[in-house]
């Protein structure tokens, strides 16, 4: 059973990376069951940006005027541990091209199963990866890079 949405301010624990696999429309709640968590992650990027700011201003204005304008969106970067078996796995993803779809998952059930209860925010783009430079005294990291061919949006709930 999946637990109910948090209603207070939530950790960053229990936060996952999904590949919804083989899907050629954009995932519904339904489709989450068959998505699979790619790695375990550290940090992922925003999952939105700022609009473009369109000066408007008239030679009759006395103020600035602005309206928004198109949103930016970067890649969204995602920092997991580096292991060897994580990367053979990133390797087969990103040969699958711009046309995947991926979530970044938050919450979970009870007994620890992925759930999405406080939101599944999902994408299409295409993942690529490179392996971080090194340093004493620190974790092996891994940097997933996954284009937007889409903008993130929040899964509606299963009705």
């Amino acid at each position: 059973m999946t637990a109910a949405a948090s209603t207070t301010p939530t950790a960053t624990i229990n936060t996952y990376f999904y590949h919804f696999k083989d899907l050629t429309a954009k995932p519904t709640a339904a489709d989450f069951a068959k998505a699979e968590k790619v790695v375990d992650i550290k940090s992922y990027g925003d999952l939105g940006g700022e609009p473009n700011s369109l000066d408007a201003t008239t030679l009759s204005d006395k103020v600035q005027k602005t309206v928004n304008g198109v949103q930016k969106l970067e890649a969204i970067k995602l920092t997991s541990n580096y292991i060897k078996g994580d990367s053979t796995k990133l390797a087969t993803l990103s040969a699958l091209g711009e046309g995947e779809w991926w979530a970044i998952a938050m919450g979970a059930s009870a007994d620890g199963t992925p759930d999405g209860h406080d939101g599944i925010y999902y994408w299409q783009g295409g993942l690529s990866y490179y392996e971080n430079g090194g340093e004493v005294d620190k974790v092996r990291e891994t940097t997933i890079v996954v284009s937007c061919a889409t903008a993130p949006a929040l899964l509606p709930d299963a009705a």
